[in-house]
């Protein structure tokens, strides 16, 4: 269950970040998309691309390595994606233009809920793989 959870969340954050850098270069005509929008969206394409490949099997061969760059990545999307969101609600209390912004918000939940579900399936790996050793 907290396999697929995680399968789902990461689908949800490359499709997020794709948008987002999309968004930067073929809807920013004017100028208006700042570029953090374009690095939150790279960092959402990694965090869900490396979550579907450690979750998925496909860094097997690197396992104690693989996890613990899993661990510390998601650590710090907790950390960035709590920002996110702290921004976009502190910016929305008190718009400069009128225009509520809750793409930041959003996409910044989307991060920690990934990275929290992610480090339950890390913890939930490591101690089934510890109690597996000592029996």
């Amino acid at each position: 269950m907290l396999k697929t959870a995680l399968f789902v969340l990461s689908i949800i954050n490359t499709a997020c970040g794709l948008f987002l850098a999309g968004m930067y270069f073929f809807a920013n005509a004017d100028g208006g998309i700042p570029f953090v929008a374009l690095a939150t969206g790279v960092a959402l394409m990694i965090q869900g691309g490396y979550t579907v490949l450690y979750a998925g099997g496909g860094l097997d061969a690197w396992r104690e390595m693989a996890r613990q760059l899993f661990v510390s990545g998601e650590t710090a999307s907790i950390l960035a994606g709590g920002l996110a969101a702290l921004q976009g609600l502190l910016y929305n209390l008190h718009p400069r233009n009128g225009d509520y912004e809750l793409a930041p918000m959003t996409f910044g939940i989307f991060m920690v809920a990934q990275a929290v579900v992610g480090l339950l399936y890390a913890s939930s790996q490591s101690s089934t793989k510890r109690a597996g050793a000592t029996r």
